[in-house]
């Protein structure tokens, strides 16, 4: 895919001046790539469709008829025919987890696809049993939805089979982990912990923790014992990441990223590896403390890709939730959650991550 960025207010003149009779253009002025005989949606103010597009350096410098455009050809250009395929702008995503879904992907036990709680353990058990001792099991993605038993892991059967390694399984949503014991001795959970704010320790009736954690600052209790990843680590990700925004037309990525995830996207941008537009969300916390502390981290991080040649690092912003998932039934709710199957007991209204 290529940047459509640069064709206003261009494009109109580019048009104009590759009128059907212009001569052949000298070899500074010939484009390196040329798609013709295709449908080039151009989505300028008129809603263009174009036959063909040429490319120097990359960036756009034509668009338009099939003849006009095939004068930028010169012997070292590369010619694709369409073949009346359709060429787009770049897409944006603008909400894509981007580094993050790509380290649970490549580095985490994947349980997106377990269709039972047995499958779901069964995959758990294999990493545990290739791991070292004591080494963090982590898994991703597990979905109540379309497990068979419609319910998540229980602590009893997460203990069964992980022995001293501890466990931690992130909800699809990312609002709600299971741990098991070895985790909660490790995060000093016990029936005697507090809820941290904007978070909540779910509990047995006789006050003993389920090992399910509800919101980041619960789940971040135990996520923070888990040893980070390697920063080679993070890049080598980011790069695959990248080739699959590629893949899908995307060009340009809005991700909500914490400082290690940043440094990948700086680091990749100083080595000239970023081909992608790529604009991250800092995570603002729960409380006035932590945002004042994630806007001076934007400032200075917008400082430091401000020198960079290409452009196409910046910060978008800070990301900032009020409440959480209604599956994890921690959306904040003017009513109570309805007693069901799966929830014989009430469960209250949600409640907020941000203190009001």
């Amino acid at each position: 895919m290529f940047d459509m960025d640069h064709l206003a207010p261009s494009f109109l003149l580019a048009i104009f001046l590759l009128s059907p009779g212009m001569v052949a253009q000298p070899p500074s002025q010939q484009a390196d790539l040329i798609l013709r005989h295709g449908v080039v949606l151009t989505v300028d103010a008129a809603d263009s469709i174009a036959e063909a597009i040429a490319i120097r350096d990359g960036r756009i410098i034509a668009v338009g008829q099939d003849e006009a455009v095939s004068r930028l050809a010169g012997p070292q250009t590369r010619v694709i025919e369409l073949a009346g395929k359709t060429v787009t702008p770049g897409l944006i995503d603008t909400h894509a987890h981007l580094l993050s879904s790509g380290m649970d992907e490549t580095l985490k036990v994947d349980l997106t696809r377990a269709g039972s709680l047995n499958e779901l353990v069964s995959l758990v058990k294999a990493r545990v049993d290739t791991i070292p001792a004591e080494q963090w099991a982590d898994g991703f993605g597990w979905n109540e939805g379309i497990l068979a038993e419609h319910r998540g892991p229980t602590l009893a059967e997460l203990d069964a089979i992980s022995g001293d390694h501890p466990v931690l399984l992130e909800n699809v949503t990312h609002h709600y982990s299971i741990v098991n014991s070895a985790a909660m001795r490790l995060a000093h959970i016990d029936a005697a912990t507090p809820d941290p704010a904007g978070g909540k320790i779910e509990r047995a009736p006789d006050g003993k923790p389920t090992g399910m954690l509800r919101e980041r600052p619960a789940i971040d209790m135990a996520a923070k014992q888990i040893p980070p990843f390697a920063p080679e680590q993070y890049r080598r990700v980011l790069a695959r990441m990248i080739d699959q925004l590629h893949a899908e037309g995307m060009t340009g990525v809005k991700d909500i990223v914490n400082p290690r995830e940043w440094a990948a996207y700086v680091t990749s941008a100083k080595a000239a590896k970023l081909s992608v537009h790529a604009c991250p969300l800092f995570w603002a916390g729960s409380t006035v403390e932590s945002a004042k502390a994630t806007l001076d981290a934007i400032t200075q991080a917008r400082q430091r890709v401000t020198p960079l040649a290409d452009g196409d690092l910046k910060v978008c912003g800070a990301k900032i939730l009020l409440d959480g998932s209604a599956a994890g039934r921690t959306a904040w709710r003017n009513e109570d959650y309805p007693v069901d199957a799966r929830h014989p007991a009430p469960t209250g209204k949600g409640f907020p991550i941000v203190e009001p």
